[in-house]
């Protein structure tokens, strides 16, 4: 009796791994004509492919699209992938098949637990709650941002006030990560809120460090999804959660002290609008405190932690390709020349500007491989089958990388976005904001913040390369940060003197005779220094200093003449012996500005960099031009003069 009964025990083991074994081959892609790709194992898939060491998604993506061509499937666990690398196949499954491609994988586990504890927001619903999210979300853009001109002056003020935060440094260090997050934030909090922080806000501080910790790991990507047990070992969903959660929370408590002011009659914002919404509501919305805080939580992260990011790598691209740095300043001199603050309607003027924003967001994407399109039933895509219940991802770096569509893709050229009249062509090209019913609808906003931000900052400055600094890896990654081999965001760290440390936006003088870029002067050897307005013919370094005097004395924030009858090349001022520096019209005896000059000298005295008192009135004459003194001199009103600065090919790096 035993005997039989482990005779049968042993047939129906046989029999269950026979079946399961053919359910397996019959899945695998190749026999259900799905898209190719590497091959699958049980239970893990293709996953195993990742625990290689130095091994990451976009690496591995990268090798697998040069294998498989323009679209292929990657099983992770049992969910087939599909990696779309071709542009019109995206258009195919994302617009023409848009309907059955637009949700969201829900069974993910981490939607899920998402669902429950901090709602849904634009980015993980699907179905009717999406539907009315994107909605009034666009609604509201429309309402107060996209289209109207206040949004323009909005931007334009954060433009400006980025500037004063450069401005504030006198040629010093400056990292601009903060201050662009804080600049694109306050575009969008101006939608949502109504208002903008102060810059030095504490609140604001905390916000934008809650919003990066919610942004910097895609959810989308976690083994959580796809291997179930995985939570039972790891809990960094937990820990994503818990980081967006706090963010809501923090969100929930500005929509508090909003409700307080809300007036039906008098509609300020996106959040005043859900408000209203709520209020007249007869069928009931998906619009609640958890979901609208989410909401928020998602427009925050498209409208500035992602446009930030990209400001960074139009920086560093800047810093690498100074010829193209340059093209881009002059077009903007030619145009902005009398010093007015840039519009977005120069983008039609700005053509090569504008093309390099284009070429950026094609060589270095934030989101890498955009959301995931849920497939609600089986559709062809290439020839190919995508079953119902596959999740579809558009590579958007091998998108811009298609050599089939740029010729070149890893030169960076921005002219390849330029017709043969130099305006912009090929728009259409692009997938970084995604296209289809989900694509990015913060996109137009994104575009104005990009272009008038990048446009100001090289309308007044000149970003530097580093010399010895770490170099920066423009490969995105599946966050949204730009990071370093440190895990930091080094963002306008661009010139780097021999002490290893990132000096930014200063007048630096290389301590070696060879040739560094940017230079509008040689020293004797006929090299050219860093963007330096110094002779130095000597080997050793003046750091952020305008001269170096040929007797071998270096003068650290000093443009004098040393008496021996030549000029110091870019000197700022005069010396009291009156010889002139060059490219310095000097006035040493009358209430005139010194042309090209920091100093007004109604005393003869020279004072360079630093703040002086000359005419002992109790004011500071000297600092940026910036002259109390003498603003009743005919043209040199401190507006005058600070924009004659700024504008000047002088002041770049001021």
């Amino acid at each position: 009796m035993l005997y039989l009964f482990s005779e049968n025990c042993t047939t129906i083991l046989v029999f269950v791994a026979t079946a399961l074994f053919v359910w397996y081959i019959i899945s695998l892609p190749r026999l259900r004509n799905m898209p190719p790709g590497p091959f699958p194992l049980p239970v893990i898939g293709s996953m195993y492919m990742l625990w290689k060491p130095g091994v990451t998604f976009i690496s591995l993506f990268r090798e697998l699209t040069e294998k498989y061509g323009k679209i292929l499937t990657f099983q992770m666990g049992s969910r087939p992938i599909i990696l779309i690398n071709d542009m019109k196949l995206v258009q195919d499954a994302y617009v023409r098949k848009g309907h059955i491609t637009s949700g969201r994988p829900d069974d993910y586990y981490f939607i899920q637990k998402a669902k429950k504890k901090v709602g849904i927001g634009l980015s993980l619903s699907s179905g009717q709650p999406w539907k009315e999210l994107r909605r009034v979300s666009v609604m509201a853009l429309r309402e107060f941002g996209v289209g109207k001109k206040s949004q323009e002056e909005k931007v334009a003020t954060e433009a400006s006030e980025l500037l004063k935060v450069i401005d504030q440094t006198r040629g010093e260090p400056v990292n601009l990560k903060h201050t662009l997050m804080k600049a694109t934030s306050n575009v969008v909090s101006s939608i949502i809120f109504g208002s903008r922080f102060e810059f030095g806000d504490p609140r604001f501080d905390l916000l934008l460090k809650r919003l990066q910790e919610a942004t910097k790991v895609n959810a989308f990507f976690l083994p959580v999804n796809f291997l179930p047990l995985v939570r039972f070992f790891s809990n960094t969903e937990d820990q994503f959660l818990r980081t967006i959660e706090t963010t809501s929370a923090h969100i929930k408590e500005l929509l508090t002290d909003h409700k307080e002011t809300y007036d039906p009659d008098n509609i300020r914002d996106f959040v005043d609008l859900v408000l209203q919404m709520r209020a007249t509501s007869t069928d009931g919305t998906h619009f609640n405190d958890q979901n609208l805080a989410r909401a928020i939580v998602d427009l925050f992260g498209a409208g500035s932690e992602t446009t930030a990011a990209t400001l960074q790598f139009l920086l560093y691209y800047m810093a690498n390709h100074q010829s193209i740095q340059a093209r881009c300043q002059k077009e903007i001199d030619e145009l902005l020349g009398d010093g007015r603050a840039v519009r977005y309607s120069d983008r039609d003027s700005l053509t090569y500007t504008e093309a390099t924003v284009l070429e950026v967001l094609r060589l270095s994407p934030v989101g890498p491989f955009g959301f995931p399109h849920h497939v609600s039933r089986d559709i062809e895509l290439g020839g190919y089958t995508i079953p119902k219940g596959a999740v579809c991802f558009s590579n958007i770096l091998a998108i811009g990388k298609d050599p089939n569509t740029f010729e070149n893709p890893e030169r960076f050229d921005p002219t390849r976005w330029l017709d043969e009249k130099g305006e912009i062509t090929g728009r259409e090209r692009l997938a970084t904001f995604s296209i289809g019913p989900r694509s990015c609808v913060g996109e137009i906003v994104a575009r104005m913040e990009l272009f008038m931000f990048f446009t100001s900052i090289l309308q007044f400055y000149t970003v530097l390369p580093g010399v010895q600094g770490k170099p920066v890896d423009l490969t995105p990654t599946l966050g949204s940060r730009v990071v370093n081999d440190d895990d930091e965001v080094d963002v306008s760290s661009w010139v780097v003197n021999d002490d290893d440390a990132a000096d930014v936006s200063s007048r630096v003088v290389s301590d070696y005779d060879e040739a560094d870029v940017s230079s509008r002067v040689v020293n004797d050897d006929d090299a050219a220094d860093v963007s330096s307005r110094v002779v130095s013919d000597y080997d050793e370094a003046g750091v952020s200093s305008r001269v170096v005097s040929d007797d071998g004395e270096a003068g650290v924030d000093c443009s004098v003449d040393d008496d021996d009858g030549e000029a110091d090349v870019s000197s700022r001022v005069v010396s009291d012996d009156g010889e002139a520096g060059v490219e310095c019209s000097v006035d040493d005896a009358d209430v005139e500005p010194d042309v090209s000059s920091s100093v007004f000298s109604d005393d003869g005295e020279a004072g360079v960099g630093c703040s002086v008192d000359d005419d002992d009135d109790g004011e500071t004459d000297v600092r940026s031009g910036v002259y109390e003194e003498y603003k009743k001199a005919d043209g040199c009103t401190k507006q005058n003069i600070k924009r004659f600065l700024r504008s000047s090919e002088s002041s770049r790096l001021e």
